[in-house]
This record gives structure tokens, C-alpha cells and sequence, in this order.
């Protein structure tokens, strides 16, 4: 068994075996925090490499599926935990606050490697995370002000540009990467998962 499958086989044993060493040498992970965003650049620059504009576009036309995702994520989603959180910590603001800041966020860029190791539909998923994060500092402070009755404080401007870098350029340049035939794209799936090791470690690190 090569590298390839050998890492493509047991990608979540591996993945368990980052976190666990990402716990163990937390304070090793953190000091590589800043390389967080240029990881996940190049995790969606590899994740993105085999998907075509025109599967994104003709994804944003599916109105109803891209509506009730929204309606899931910002509404459903911090509802429902919110009452949870009412039911067992006695309606405690810090940690209602917390579940709802979660369940508000954009979908995880992870999302579209896992789309395309389990053969889903890669630019459904690409096209949810690119809607999510572009509303996300919009509607994520909206709905603290209407459960937690507390706007929290986030920089819109900041937050939309390091989601056009981490999200739409990686893309953009991924496709432009294909049409000059940069590299074989059978093996971008596989760069996708090496760089999610270090990723989990890392983030692993600074959580702990």
C-alpha cells in the first residue's frame, strides 16, 4: 500500500492521532497559530482544484436549498440550543452565548474536503460555505442582539476580507491553476488531507 492510500485509508485514525498530539504538545501548536489561515488557504486552494465555476454558479440558482441552509444555521440551529441551554444551565448568558456563537458561525472549510473524500456533492457544499460566510457578520451579531439581547462586537470589514481570501480566492485561483494544468488534480484530494493534519494539531494546540 502506497502513501496515498495508505493516508486516504485511515485519514481519521490519523486525524484522532493529530488531536491527540495536538493536546499533548499544546503549547508547541500554539506558537504556529499564525500559519492557521494560510493552511486552510491551501486546503480549499486543493479542495476546490477539481470544481468548475460553473457547478458553483448553477448551485447559487438552487434558491430554496440555499434558503432553508440559512434558515437551518442561523435560526434553527441557535434556537434550538438556546433552549437546551435554557432547560440545563438555567439560562446562564456566558454559555448560551457561547452555544449560539458556534451554531452561528460559517460552515467549516473542512466541509468540502470531507464532501469530496465521501463522493458528495463538492459545489453544493462550496457554494453553502461561501453564502454562510458572506452573511455570517451580518446575521451572526443579529441574532445575539435578538436571543442573548447583547451585540457582540466584530470587525465586518475585517471578517469579509479574510473570507474573500480564505474562501473565494483559494477558488478562483485553484481553477485558474487547472485550466494552465499545474498539476495532476487526482492528487489534490490527497494534499487536502496532509494539510489537514497540521491544521487539526494546531488548532488542537491553541483550543487546549
Amino acid at each position: 500500500m502506497n502513501v496515498k492510500a495508505f493516508v486516504t485509508k485511515y485519514m481519521l485514525i490519523l486525524y484522532v492521532v493529530s488531536v491527540i498530539l495536538g493536546v499533548i504538545f499544546n503549547s508547541f501548536g500554539v506558537k504556529y497559530e499564525l500559519l492557521i489561515p494560510y493552511l486552510v488557504f491551501l486546503l480549499m486552494f486543493f479542495s476546490t482544484y477539481n470544481l468548475k465555476f460553473g457547478q458553483v454558479t448553477d448551485q447559487l440558482k438552487n434558491i430554496k436549498i440555499n434558503l432553508l441552509s440559512l434558515a437551518v444555521q442561523f435560526a434553527v440551529f441557535p434556537l434550538a440550543f438556546l433552549l437546551l441551554t435554557i432547560i440545563f444551565f438555567s439560562n446562564n448568558p456566558i454559555i448560551a452565548a457561547g452555544i449560539i456563537f458556534i451554531f452561528t458561525l460559517p460552515s467549516g472549510t473542512t466541509n468540502v474536503l470531507y464532501s469530496n473524500i465521501l463522493k458528495g456533492d463538492s459545489s453544493l457544499v462550496l457554494t453553502l460555505l461561501a453564502i454562510t460566510s458572506l452573511v455570517s457578520p451580518l446575521i451572526t451579531p443579529l441574532v445575539f442582539l435578538l436571543l442573548t439581547k447583547s451585540l457582540i462586537e466584530i470587525g465586518f470589514l475585517m471578517m469579509s476580507v479574510r473570507i474573500l481570501l480564505i474562501v473565494v480566492l483559494p477558488f478562483i485561483l485553484a481553477n485558474l491553476a487547472r485550466k494552465i494544468n499545474l498539476f495532476d488534480g487526482k492528487n489534490a484530494d490527497f494534499y487536502s488531507i496532509l494539510l489537514f493534519f497540521p491544521i487539526a494539531f494546531i488548532v488542537t494546540g491553541v483550543f487546549f
